[in-house]
């Protein structure tokens, strides 16, 4: 019987993700940000689904987590498995990364000092429905954009008095022109309370 592969990442991981998983009919499941996160979903799917080949990580920290064989970021093992890919395959890493699905990002930090971010979030969130934009919310982050080609996401900070926009797109322009143009409305939703 075929182990069934299952990748958990968080929201602001690379669209590369759902593009290899589509290659090698694997499932990707994502999460808030954070390894709290993570962790309890891979450790829900290895009860639920205990024949499924799981594993994880987060995309800002590179850290890979493999539940069946360690419960924390193990950049080690991960380094062992790429070594052997590259062993395995006889391609030096420069040539592997090069074979993967290629995506731009942005990124803007909007101060929001003691405004409310639950409110800010809420009013967000009306505005892009308004506009058409299919807008899901996973806590306080909202996360928009079209399949594999490119997305964006708000994410308040849960450490400083910020809201993150991170944008993702098969081209630099139109990840620079979505987190522009999302950064934008949030700071006029922002400056109107």
């Amino acid at each position: 019987e075929a182990k069934e592969f299952i990748f958990v990442t968080n929201l602001a991981s690379s669209l590369m993700f759902e593009v290899i998983a589509e290659k090698f009919n694997a499932q990707v499941i994502r999460t808030q940000i954070g390894e709290v996160f993570l962790v309890e979903k891979m450790h829900k799917l290895l009860h639920d689904q205990p024949k499924s080949s799981i594993f994880g990580g987060e995309g800002s920290c590179g850290g890979v987590m493999f539940p069946d064989f360690n419960n924390t970021r193990d950049g080690l093992f991960a380094a062992a498995k790429i070594i052997e890919i590259m062993v395995e395959t006889g391609e030096i890493l420069s040539k592997l990364v090069a074979r993967l699905p290629k995506f731009f990002s942005h990124r803007r930090r909007i101060k929001i000092n003691s405004k409310d971010v639950r409110v800010i979030i809420s009013r967000v969130k009306q505005e892009l429905i308004s506009e058409g934009e299919e807008v899901n919310q996973y806590g306080n982050d909202l996360r928009f954009g079209k399949g594999k080609d490119w997305f964006v996401l708000i994410h308040p900070s849960n450490t400083e008095p910020v809201i993150r926009v991170i944008s993702e797109a098969k081209r630099d322009s139109l990840a620079r022109v979505y987190c522009e143009a999302t950064a934008e409305l949030v700071t006029l939703v922002i400056d109107s309370m």
